[in-house]
C-alpha cells in the first residue's frame, strides 16, 4: 500500500484517538457535586433546573440548547442510568456538544496543515485542556455548543468556498439562527463571514430572492422562543422578581438580557486591556503569537475571516470587561490554536523536503510538550468531580435520613432557606425524599411537624419543640411526655443539671461526608440560665480533633434556644453534629458547659470513652 493510500487512513485513526482520549478525560473530571454558593443561584444551577424541569433558562432562555438538554436529561437516564448519576449525566450534556467542536477543529486544522495529522491532532489535544473549554465541558453550562456553532459556519464557509454547493449557504444561515437563539455574541462572525461569501459573488448582493430565502432560513430557530414565553405563563414562579404588566411584558424584558447589558461599560478611557493577560494565560505566548502569525499567513480571504472575527471579539471583550468576558469571547480561542497549524502548514509548503518534514516533527513535539503543560496545570483547576467542598446537599440528606429513621417520609419540616434548597434539589434532580413537604417560612410554624436544629434559633421565642426520642435526630418534634431519667449519681459541676444517656451514630450515610451525630440527655434540677451553652466535642488526647482546620464540636444552648427547661425535673435531648472525617482518629467525648458572654471559663467540663465499632 502507497504512503498517499495510507494517509488518509492514519488521520482518521488519529482524529479518533484524540476525541477518544478527551471523552475518556472528560468523563473522569465530569462535575458531579454541589457547592452551596452554586445551589443558592448563577448559570450552573439555573441550567440544571432548566433541563429537568423543561423550563427557559437565565436570560434570554436559551430555548434550544435548554429543549435539547431536557431530551438529554431523559435520554441520557434511560441510557446511563445505571453508570452515571442524574448530576453527572447533566453535565455529560456539555462534553455532549464538546467533543463535535473538538473534532470540527481537527478537520480545519487538517485543511491548514495540508493534512499534516500529527500537528493537526496536537493542535486538537492542546485546546481540549485549555482552561476553559476543559472546565466547561464537563458542567452544566452553554458555552461549549457557542463554540460548536463558530467552528461549524467556519467549516461551512470553507466548504461552500471550496465546492460552491448553494446549499451550504442555507446551512450556515440556520446555523446563524441557532446561534441567536443561544449564546447571541457568537453572531460576531456575521460581518467576516457576510465579506467571506460576497467577496466571491458581489453581484448576488443585488438579488433580493437569495437574500430573503437565508433570512428565512436564519429566522427559523428564533421559533423557539416561543418555548420561553409559553413556559412563562405557565409558571410565573420561575420568573424571579420585578414589576411587570403581564407576560408579554416579561417576555421583551427577559429576551433583551437586563442583566449581560448592566455588565457592558460603554466607557472607553481611561484604557485598560491588562485583563487581556488572561487570554495568554489560557494559550501561552509560544501560541498565542505562532496562532496569530499562521492566521495571517492564510490564503487572504480565509485571513480575514478569522482575523476579523478575532478582530470584533476584542472590542466585545473590552465592553464587557467588568463582567462575564472571558465566557463570551470563549470562541475566539480555537481560532488562534488552529493559526498554529496553518503556521506549521505554510513552514512544510514553504521549505526542503526534509526540513519541512523537521519543522512538521518539531513543531508536534513542542505543541505536545505545551499540552502536557496545560494538563498538569489545569486539572486541579478543571477537575470538577469529588470536589471536597461540594456539600450543598449534606443538610438536606441528613434531613431526609432522620425523617426514614422517624419512620416520617411524608412528614412536613420546617427547615432554613439553605436546607431548603438542598431538599429541593434532592427532590426535583434526583428524587429522593419526594414525600417530604418543605416548608422554610416561620409565618408557617403551625403547619410544620418537624422542625430542623439550623431552623430552630429563627422560631419565636414561646415556640415550643423538643428533640425526638430515638438516637442521633437533628431534627425537632412538637414535645410529648417523656419518661423519667434515673436520678444521676453526681451533679455536674456547680449547676443544678445532670448528665443521662449519651448515644451515638455516625453520619457518613447521612451526609456524604465524616461526620458523628451524638445524642445527649440531660436532667435540670431547676431553672438554667438562659446563656447557656452546652459542648459536644471529639477529643484525641484530652483535645478537640481539628479536621481541615475545622473543630470537631457543636455548641448550643439547651433546646438551640427554644424554651431553656425551668421547671424542676424538667428532662430533654440534643442532638449534635460534629464534622469528623472517617478516617481522623479519636479516642472520646468531651462534654462542656460555659456562659455565652465567657466561653473561656467552662462551668465543668467531662470525657466519655467513644470509639465508633463498624
Amino acid at each position: 500500500m502507497t504512503p498517499r493510500a495510507r494517509r488518509p487512513t492514519a488521520a482518521i485513526a488519529a482524529g479518533f484517538a484524540v476525541l477518544a482520549a478527551a471523552l475518556v478525560l472528560y468523563l473522569l473530571t465530569l462535575d458531579d457535586g454541589l457547592r452551596l454558593a452554586e445551589l443558592q443561584g448563577g448559570d450552573l444551577i439555573t441550567h440544571q433546573y432548566a433541563q429537568v424541569q423543561g423550563r427557559f433558562s437565565n436570560a434570554p432562555g436559551y430555548p434550544l440548547y435548554t429543549m435539547l438538554g431536557w431530551a438529554w436529561f431523559r435520554a441520557g437516564g434511560l441510557l446511563l442510568g445505571g453508570l452515571l448519576t442524574p448530576m453527572q449525566i447533566l453535565s455529560l450534556y456539555s462534553a455532549l456538544w464538546a467533543l463535535p467542536a473538538l473534532a470540527l477543529l481537527y478537520l480545519l486544522a487538517l485543511q491548514v496543515s495540508d493534512g499534516y495529522w500529527p500537528v493537526a491532532a496536537a493542535v486538537t489535544a492542546f485546546y481540549a485542556v485549555t482552561y476553559f473549554f476543559w472546565y466547561y465541558a464537563v458542567s452544566t453550562e452553554q458555552y461549549t455548543s457557542a463554540v460548536f456553532q463558530t467552528l461549524l459556519l467556519i467549516w461551512f464557509a470553507w466548504r461552500w468556498d471550496r465546492t460552491g454547493d448553494a446549499r451550504l449557504l442555507g446551512w450556515m444561515a440556520l446555523v446563524l439562527g441557532t446561534c441567536a437563539a443561544n449564546l447571541v455574541t457568537t453572531l460576531v462572525i456575521v460581518p467576516p463571514l457576510a465579506w467571506f461569501v460576497l467577496s466571491r459573488q458581489p453581484r448576488s448582493c443585488r438579488r433580493p430572492v437569495p437574500w430573503l430565502k437565508l433570512a428565512i432560513w436564519a429566522a427559523l430557530p428564533l421559533l423557539s422562543y416561543a418555548y420561553v414565553y409559553i413556559r412563562g405563563a405557565q409558571h410565573p414562579e420561575w420568573r424571579g422578581q420585578g414589576e411587570w404588566s403581564g407576560t408579554l411584558a416579561w417576555f421583551v424584558d427577559f429576551i433583551s438580557t437586563r442583566q449581560g447589558r448592566e455588565e457592558m461599560t460603554l466607557a472607553i478611557l481611561p484604557l485598560d486591556l491588562s485583563y487581556l493577560s488572561l487570554v495568554v494565560q489560557e494559550l501561552t505566548w509560544p501560541v498565542l503569537v505562532a496562532g496569530l502569525t499562521g492566521l495571517a499567513l492564510l490564503e487572504r480571504r480565509r485571513a480575514v475571516l478569522l482575523l476579523g472575527t478575532l478582530a470584533l471579539h476584542l472590542p466585545l471583550s473590552y465592553l464587557t470587561r467588568t463582567g462575564n468576558w472571558y465566557q463570551v469571547v470563549m470562541p475566539a480561542y480555537p481560532i488562534v490554536v488552529l493559526g498554529t497549524a496553518a503556521l506549521a502548514g505554510y513552514c512544510r509548503r514553504n521549505l526542503a523536503d526534509r526540513r519541512g518534514a523537521v519543522v512538521g516533527a518539531v513543531a508536534t513535539v513542542l505543541l505536545l510538550l505545551a499540552t502536557a503543560g496545560r494538563f498538569a496545570a489545569n486539572l486541579p483547576l478543571a477537575d470538577l468531580s469529588a470536589r471536597p467542598d461540594d456539600d450543598a446537599l449534606c443538610a438536606g440528606r441528613i434531613v431526609l435520613a432522620d425523617l426514614a429513621d422517624l419512620g416520617r417520609p411524608e412528614a412536613t419540616v420546617l427547615v432554613t432557606y439553605e436546607e431548603a434548597l438542598s431538599l429541593q434539589y434532592l427532590q426535583t434532580v434526583l428524587g429522593e425524599g419526594t414525600a417530604a413537604r418543605v416548608l422554610s417560612d416561620p409565618d408557617l410554624e403551625a403547619e410544620a411537624d418537624l422542625v430542623s436544629r439550623h431552623f430552630a434559633p429563627l422560631l419565636p421565642a414561646d415556640s415550643i419543640w423538643s428533640t425526638s426520642d430515638a438516637a442521633g435526630r437533628v431534627l425537632l418534634e412538637r414535645p410529648r411526655q417523656e419518661a423519667p431519667l434515673a436520678p444521676p449519681d453526681a451533679q455536674l459541676g456547680p449547676l443544678s443539671l445532670a448528665l443521662g444517656s449519651v448515644a451515638y451514630r455516625p453520619a457518613e450515610a447521612a451526609c456524604g461526608g465524616g461526620g458523628l451525630l451524638v445524642r445527649v440527655s440531660w436532667q435540670a434540677a431547676e431553672r438554667l440560665d438562659d446563656g447557656l451553652v452546652l459542648s459536644a466535642r471529639a477529643l484525641s488526647g484530652g483535645q478537640v480533633v481539628v479536621a481541615g482546620g475545622i473543630p470537631a464540636q457543636d455548641d448550643h444552648p439547651p433546646l438551640w434556644g427554644l424554651s431553656p427547661p425551668a421547671a424542676a425535673g424538667t428532662t430533654w435531648t440534643d442532638t449534635y453534629f460534629l464534622p469528623l472525617p472517617a478516617d481522623v482518629a479519636f479516642d472520646s467525648l468531651g462534654l462542656v458547659a460555659y456562659l455565652a458572654n465567657d466561653p473561656g471559663r467552662p462551668l465543668w467540663e467531662t470525657s466519655l470513652p467513644l470509639t465508633i465499632v463498624p
